[in-house]
């Protein structure tokens, strides 16, 4: 069987015809299709632009504001912060502990000051401010979001500006300069709290070769500051 190689008139038209229509997918393909994508793109970048020019225009036009704020909120925070000590380094630590046992007429036999790092301290469970904390957890339950991330907010704040330099003591003394000096750090330090402290009493030959009565007591100590943690050196506000 011999094959018919010759183009008939219809096999011609055919053959323009998709000779066109490849033509036609090329431009689309190469043209048409990038330059759609393009204008996707520059769109897209146009309107993050004018988010952004909003955000901006935003923000300077809430500056005044936004000052304000701060200026009100520092203030607070010096308020709040007042009764207790500012940011310390590990030497006026010293200084402020030992000098409160020096003034009750107590040896300090060893002193040991840990990092500090911040956090807001818990309430105890029994005292008024956890009792209202507590209350205002089960009462507050419908709170919105905008509500919740306030308060979130403000125990971050907290968080950042309430530290706690562990320390420990062993002291020697009579019992009754000892109780006197704990009481004090009650009733007077807002910015020291006995964590725990241990009590023994003994007797020793003093350089006069007399036996003397005395009381070791061991003491952990949180002496709170406030500040930012960037801070260090700054005199006690007490």
């Amino acid at each position: 069987m011999k094959l018919d190689m010759e183009l008939k008139p219809g096999d011609v038209v055919l053959l323009k015809l998709l000779g066109s229509l490849l033509i036609f997918v090329l431009i689309g393909q190469f043209l048409i299709l990038p330059g759609i994508r393009k204008h996707q793109d520059l769109a897209l970048e146009r309107e993050q632009t004018e988010e952004r020019k909003q955000e901006m225009e935003d923000t300077i036009a809430n500056a005044p504001m936004v000052e304000k704020q701060i200026e009100q909120q520092q203030e607070q925070l010096k308020q709040v912060s007042n009764p207790y000590y500012g940011r310390m380094g590990n030497q006026q630590v010293d200084e402020l502990v030992t000098g409160l046992i020096l003034d009750h007429n107590l040896f300090p036999v060893s002193l040991s000051i840990g990092d500090t790092y911040a956090e807001v301290p818990a309430a105890y469970f029994l005292s008024r401010r956890a009792a209202n904390a507590a209350e205002a957890s089960d009462t507050d339950t419908t709170a919105d979001t905008g509500a919740e991330s306030t308060a979130n907010m403000g125990t971050l704040l907290q968080a950042e500006y309430t530290n706690i330099t562990p320390v420990t003591v062993s002291i020697r003394g009579t019992g009754e300069n000892i109780r006197a000096f704990l009481n004090d750090i009650a009733l007077n330090c807002p910015g020291l709290q006995v964590r725990s402290f241990s009590m023994n009493s003994g007797t020793y030959v003093s350089d006069a070769l007399q036996i003397v009565g005395s009381t070791d007591a061991v003491c952990t100590l949180y002496v709170y500051s406030c500040g930012d943690r960037g801070a260090s050196g700054e005199e006690t506000n007490q």
